[in-house]
């Protein structure tokens, strides 16, 4: 149906308690649950209203972001023991901006784009481009380079600009600053608590084509739904993110003479 989900950290998240009166989910279970039985966002935000997610099972603090093939996208949030299932039409702050990173909630993303758009608009303005790696600042970065960007003129150019988007935002390995990984305002002591990009993926909803890379194999790999058997009782097969695809092109033939 072109739906995908996305489970993101979310610091000081709190569900609500179990609802004897309605069907409850663990959020572990939330996106097998948006994927299985929904279309589009929003036939999930109406589902929504009749179920409970209750606290993780296993991965805590966590918020969801389901995107749909027509480009809209709902964000699930559990905050003082409340549900928020906020719909994002992607409509320049009306309801959102089709951006999602991490804490703070993201209503105060929103709030703090439209802020940086004041700014933006006063006589005399300096706004710089955020170049931190804080979920405020990527959140910011996103939108300010995407808001640059010209409209494609084809499918490449595109998948070239999500490249492009997932290029200034991607975190390296090591000890960096300008992170909300770790207690320690000093990275030495730190230790092995740092935060890292692990992979990058484009969700191609209305073709169903996944694109990804990982910190170890930066080359785009793809994968087409329509290319799959998912036929029932087919046999089911997984690729590890650490694999043996190529990690570059070998382009030395191109330099041979004929």
């Amino acid at each position: 149906a072109g739906l995908s989900c996305d489970m993101q950290h979310l610091k000081h998240t709190e569900h609500p308690k179990k609802d004897p009166t309605q069907v409850n989910i663990h959020a572990d279970q939330f996106c097998e649950w948006a994927l299985a039985g929904f279309s589009s966002a929003e036939d999930l935000h109406r589902a929504m209203k009749n179920v409970t997610i209750i606290k993780a099972l296993v991965i805590p603090d966590q918020h969801f972001i389901v995107r749909d093939a027509k480009g809209v996208s709902l964000v699930a949030e559990f905050l003082e023991g409340k549900t928020y299932a906020h719909l994002d039409y992607n409509d320049d702050g009306k309801t959102g901006f089709g951006i999602t990173t991490n804490e703070p909630p993201l209503e105060y993303h929103i709030t703090n784009v439209k802020h940086f758009q004041w700014k933006r608009s006063c006589a005399r303005s300096a706004v710089g481009i955020p170049g931190a790696f804080y979920p405020d600042d990527r959140f910011l970065r996103i939108f300010m380079f995407r808001e640059g960007m010209s409209e494609p003129e084809n499918y490449k150019e595109a998948v070239l600009q999500a490249v492009h988007i997932l290029n200034s935002v991607t975190l390296p390995v090591g000890l960096q600053y300008g992170t909300d990984a770790g207690d320690s305002p000093n990275p030495k002591k730190s230790g092995k608590d740092y935060e890292i990009t692990l992979y990058g993926v484009i969700y191609d909803h209305l073709n169903k084509t996944l694109y990804w890379r990982t910190n170890q194999n930066q080359s785009l790999q793809r994968l087409r739904i329509s290319d799959l058997d998912l036929k029932k009782g087919a046999k089911s097969r997984s690729i590890h993110s650490e694999n043996d695809l190529p990690w570059f092109l070998d382009v030395s033939n191109a330099f041979m003479h004929s």
